[in-house]
């Protein structure tokens, strides 16, 4: 405790305090914020994003104690122009950590609110027989962590999903077990926002006739809250490349990126790659997209159904 109030009052040596207790703790921060990006891949998004804010907030106080201290052994030197540099080059560390510090901690306080909002809390999970599991609601961290563990049962082949959307994150890791297992989807009612992920994920996307498929436009302002990788760190680019990666063309993608909203028909929702079955709910049959649009009186290319 000694040391680091000798640091504060700058009776470290400049060498020592600049060397040391500024680039060696410095790159043990940057190494333990690697390690935290990869360890808390594991844990539930919400549980990611308050510990990293508490962890921000330690590398702020961390950040001030070194360059208070690099900047008080500095002004003790001999005089020369080492210790201006060393306060130069603390400083300006010093205000792009802290300029980082207050960009990040203000997206991941947006996305904390978001999670707050009442509709993202309400969903339903549940097996309707031997092969049906069934999302209903929204999908957020709680809904996609029941779906995950429910198939992991090999007797389930169906995903029937109605959802108004949800959290990107979860989403884009439910998406991965239904691409994973190859999990047939069946979008009935509705399917908005993030939902439409898991749709296009599931290598035999189903819609009931009159379903609702919404795509929402991912807000940037949601950027470096995935722990995942550096190249996910953006909301938008990981939402968008995994259409990409989950087949959808990229005509459909330029659409959905350029809109804040868009409801394509459902010969649009077949031609980018998204359905590959329709649902006859009153003949409880399932026929090909292709066919099903083939028949003028189905109206495939008229414009959606109107939300609910």
């Amino acid at each position: 405790m000694a040391y680091f109030k000798d640091h504060w009052a700058g009776k470290i040596p400049l060498i020592r305090a600049f060397w040391v207790n500024g680039v060696a703790v410095l790159a043990l921060c940057l190494l333990a914020g690697e390690i935290w990006a990869r360890v808390s891949t594991l844990l539930p998004h919400s549980e990611i994003i308050i510990t990293s804010l508490i962890l921000k907030g330690l590398a702020l106080v961390v950040g001030i104690w070194q360059w208070v201290g690099i900047y008080r052994s500095a002004t003790r030197a001999a005089r020369s122009f080492v210790p201006h540099i060393a306060i130069l080059v603390a400083t300006v560390v010093a205000l792009g950590g802290v300029g980082y510090v207050a960009l990040t901690a203000k997206q991941h306080i947006q996305i904390l609110q978001a999670r707050f909002n009442p509709a993202l809390d309400h969903f339903k999970v549940y097996r309707d027989n031997k092969t049906d599991l069934v999302l209903v609601g929204a999908i957020n961290d709680q809904s996609a962590a029941l779906v995950v563990v429910a198939l992991r049962d090999p007797a389930i082949k169906v995903l029937r999903i109605s959802s108004h959307g949800g959290l990107v994150f979860p989403a884009a890791k439910l998406a991965a077990v239904i691409s994973k297992y190859k999990i047939a989807v069946l979008a009935e009612d509705r399917c908005q926002s993030v939902c439409v992920l898991v749709l296009a994920a599931s290598p035999k996307g189903i819609v009931a006739e009159a379903t609702n498929i919404a795509f929402h436009q991912v807000g940037r302002s949601y950027a470096d809250a995935s722990p995942l990788t550096k190249a996910e760190t953006n909301a938008a680019s990981l939402y968008l490349g995994l259409f990409r990666k989950y087949g959808i063309a990229r005509w459909a993608i330029g659409e959905m990126s350029s809109k804040p909203i868009w409801k394509p028909n459902m010969d649009t929702l077949v031609r980018m790659g998204l359905v590959d079955f329709v649902y006859l709910k009153r003949k409880e049959k399932i026929i090909r997209a292709h066919k099903y649009c083939q028949n003028p009186k189905n109206r495939c290319a008229a414009p959606p159904a109107p939300a609910h």
